[in-house]
């Protein structure tokens, strides 16, 4: 089908935090509770998606207290000198021109996504949805973010294409029955995801959405000429 909207979520995706950033927050959110955080577990923590777990075996505590804290403490005046975008974001306004919606469903908190956005251009994106239990939502893979944003945006799931960095993403696709694709920007191992679509930059998401669109395009005239030679052969 014609591709009318395209999701994106927003950290390791469009948008990265300088590591050193994240050492140091991590390690003041893991003094809060008594523990002392280890800087070569950092991509764990920003990329794994068994994060959570891996707070539970390794730290013995408990995620949902510990991402709370980082929440708390998490300054967006500090953070937004560490925030920068990919340099092929470039192409994001051009996707606007040529027609498609863009939007972002995220497992950050609003005050950091905000920061983010309006890093890559606030007035780019008609719906931003943070999935996250700060703001009333369960993150990902919960679909519920990704269900509202496509409900927002008035369209069908199989009109959007959801695009992220993380097995998360994947499964959070997968449950709304949005189509997925997977951006590997190369700062983790990806071979786990079992995503059918990767492109490694967003010039690839540009002709992968086009080709979709062509191809229902082609379809669709292709069937009404058939339709057109039906009707001849029934009326003539």
């Amino acid at each position: 089908m014609r591709v009318k909207a395209i999701i994106c979520d927003l950290d390791g995706t469009l948008v990265d935090t300088h590591q050193d950033y994240s050492i140091d927050i991590y390690s003041k959110g893991m003094k809060q509770l008594d523990k002392t955080f280890r800087k070569e577990h950092v991509n764990i923590l920003c990329y794994d998606h068994k994060r959570n777990d891996f707070l539970k075996e390794y730290y013995c505590i408990d995620p949902e207290q510990f991402w709370q804290i980082i929440n708390d403490i998490d300054d967006p005046n500090v953070r937004k000198n560490f925030i920068y975008a990919y340099k092929d974001t470039i192409v994001l306004p051009e996707l606007c021109e040529e027609g498609y919606v863009l939007a972002i469903v995220t497992g950050a908190p609003k005050h950091v996504a905000k920061i983010e956005v309006e890093l890559l251009g606030e007035k780019l994106f008609k719906y931003v949805v943070s999935a996250n239990p700060t703001h009333g939502l369960p993150r990902k893979p919960d679909p519920t973010g990704l269900e509202q944003c496509i409900k927002k945006l008035g369209i069908k799931p199989y009109e959007a294409i959801y695009l992220g960095n993380g097995h998360e993403d994947y499964e959070c696709a997968q449950n709304a029955n949005v189509p997925f694709i997977l951006i590997d920007r190369q700062e983790f191992d990806t071979s786990i995801i079992p995503a059918q679509n990767r492109i490694t930059t967003l010039d690839e998401l540009r002709k992968f959405v086009w080709n979709r669109t062509f191809k229902y395009i082609f379809n669709f005239i292709s069937a009404m000429i058939t339709s057109q030679r039906v009707g001849c052969l029934h009326f003539g």
